[in-house]
């Protein structure tokens, strides 16, 4: 680990450590395989490298350099049929979380997709959505929620709650966005933000696509959000984190098996795809025992291996 110039892109700190590098021309051949496209293509430039860097100041880890992909690569990964759940457990604690205060009567979703959270709001609250992507607008629409395509600038707020479910890991420059994102809750509003939990069943493997550009470009723990909260002038209420899902815990299962055997879940030499085959055979025929040894795992693991998300609420003071 290495310490190196490049600034905090949220406290503005100088110096930063150097976690991880990684080569583009092997994710590039990894999305391809997983996901049948190169997304490094399109982008204006094509890094040859992506490093991870932690700020010794706030603890984000961030990426250098910040490669994200623009609409046609959000319009592509979002036609996975996962990529915008209808139920999400964030929804559901956030829903909670207002429901425990009355006074809330106008809530703003920033990055609202298809419409999911809006669809379970929409009965109580005042609800405006904002996003990017022209496809996940149009189904919003159709059911007739009040959402935009403008930049947060353009908004009239205040609202009583701003909630991002799974949007503040997608931007670059996190001090610009949430220096914005203050002016839209109303002072003893809520602020609502869930966010991949870097220290959750992902943390064992090796790398995970989408949480590197040109997808993510940061990573957030608790202590940031500390931080988060003195910088722009709110109190930090409570977090929450999801229990593991079954879903995730078989991808767990079956990464951390590709590790330890060796076989790349992308495999590209001859040997390496002899050998996944080797092993799709052998479990397609021990399936059924190893469905029940999974579910027998997955039962004790759940305990203490952490979820997928973190939900962290705030206050805004005034």
């Amino acid at each position: 680990m290495s310490v190196t110039a490049h600034a905090c892109p949220l406290c503005a700190e100088a110096r930063s450590f150097t976690l991880r590098q990684f080569d583009v021309h092997t994710l590039a051949r990894e999305w391809t395989t997983t996901f049948g496209f190169d997304p490094f293509a399109d982008l204006p430039v094509r890094p040859t490298s992506l490093a991870l860097h932690r700020c010794p100041a706030c603890d984000l880890e961030f990426w250098r350099p910040a490669a994200m992909g623009d609409d046609r690569f959000y319009a592509r990964i979002s036609t996975a049929p996962w990529y915008y759940e209808d139920a999400r457990w964030e929804f559901t604690e956030a829903l909670t979380r207002l429901a425990a205060v009355p006074s809330i009567r106008s809530v703003l979703e920033v990055g609202c997709g298809a419409g999911h959270f809006l669809d379970k709001a929409s009965g109580v609250y005042a609800v405006t959505g904002v996003d990017t992507n022209p496809g996940a607008l149009e189904v919003c629409r159709a059911k007739g929620h009040h959402v935009t395509d403008g930049p947060l600038t353009d908004l009239e707020g205040p609202f009583d709650a701003v909630v991002l479910f799974e949007v503040l890991e997608h931007i670059p420059d996190p001090d610009a966005f949430l220096a914005q994102l203050t002016r839209l809750v109303a002072p003893g509003g809520m602020l609502i933000i869930a966010v991949p939990n870097p220290d959750g069943y992902w943390r064992d493997f090796d790398h995970v696509l989408l949480d590197m550009p040109p997808h993510h470009a940061t990573r957030w723990r608790t202590r940031t959000f500390g931080i988060l909260a003195a910088r722009y002038g709110f109190d930090l209420v409570g977090t929450a984190f999801e229990p593991l899902r079954y879903v995730h815990f078989r991808q767990y299962v079956d990464a951390m098996l590709a590790q330890q055997t060796g076989v790349n879940l992308a495999p590209t030499s001859l040997r390496s795809r002899l050998l996944c085959r080797l092993q799709r055979l052998v479990g397609y025929l021990l399936m059924p025992l190893t469905q029940l040894a999974t579910a027998l795992a997955y039962d004790t693991h759940r305990r203490e291996l952490p979820g997928q998300t973190q939900l962290v609420q705030f206050r805004r003071r005034g």
